[in-house]
């Protein structure tokens, strides 16, 4: 791989603060070229760094959306930005398909008398 390591580990504490291999988003190997490659990866998207060869040439077109990525780095980086820049939909752990337009119908039993009513 011929793309700079970046000059120090990467971390993205505010979308991903246990880490990248720790979500369960990213495999092992993904978060591992995240951290080392992030901060060059980061500088050449935002046109910071020039690209110095024709991978890194190939990673900001991937980035800017011109061709599609062939190497795990640009895969993961788009899962990245996918994941941390894309709004993400929450699902909780309790639904119900009862439309808020319903009305709750309440149902008389004998738990009346459990309460001391």
């Amino acid at each position: 791989m011929s793309i700079r390591h970046g000059h120090k580990a990467y971390y993205d504490f505010v979308k991903f603060p246990r880490g990248f291999n720790k979500t369960g988003d990213f495999t092992l190997k993904e978060a591992d070229l995240l951290t080392h490659f992030g901060h060059t990866l980061v500088a050449l998207e935002q046109r910071q760094l020039q690209p110095l060869n024709s991978e890194e040439l190939h990673f900001v077109d991937v980035v800017s959306g011109l061709t599609e990525p062939q190497t795990l780095l640009e895969k993961a980086w788009l899962k990245y930005i996918k994941l941390s820049r894309c709004h993400r939909a929450f699902h909780g752990l309790c639904g119900s398909k009862r439309s808020l337009s319903e009305p709750v119908v309440e149902s008389d039993s004998d738990n009346d008398d459990y309460f001391g009513d």
